[in-house]
């Protein structure tokens, strides 16, 4: 009787894997639209490795991460509504910075380890 159970769930779960690969192979490679609030890619340890969400600004940010989970880079909303991109030290110093200021000129700063402003440009004429 054992061997008659054993049997019969062999053979439902071979047909069952018959049509999960026939199914997964008559799919097309496009997956449409996918709409999420964030996206967060974590270690096996839960630090952050990236994000992909809402900023404190409520535009999109997207942030990479350390090893430690200490922010790298981000890309997102500057001030007055444009766009910005910036770089932190292993401490999460800003160093560099490139984007758009209150007055949507372009600026390019770099600042030393301790954050203090190094070297500035601005588009501005």
């Amino acid at each position: 009787m054992n061997d008659y159970i054993k049997g019969t769930l062999t053979g439902a779960s071979l047909v069952l894997c018959f049509f999960m690969f026939v199914s997964a192979k008559s799919q097309s490679k496009n997956l449409g639209d996918i709409v999420v609030n964030s996206i967060a890619v974590v270690d096996a340890e839960g630090k952050g490795a990236a994000y992909l969400g809402i900023g404190p600004r409520g535009g999109g940010l997207l942030g990479t991460y350390n090893a430690e989970g200490k922010e790298t880079a981000d890309l997102g909303i500057s001030p007055g509504g444009g766009g910005q991109l910036r770089t932190f030290n292993k401490h999460e110093v800003m160093t560099g910075y490139f984007g758009s200021n209150k007055d949507n000129d372009g600026v390019v700063l770099l600042s030393d380890r301790y954050g203090d402003p190094v070297w500035t440009a601005s588009g501005k004429k």
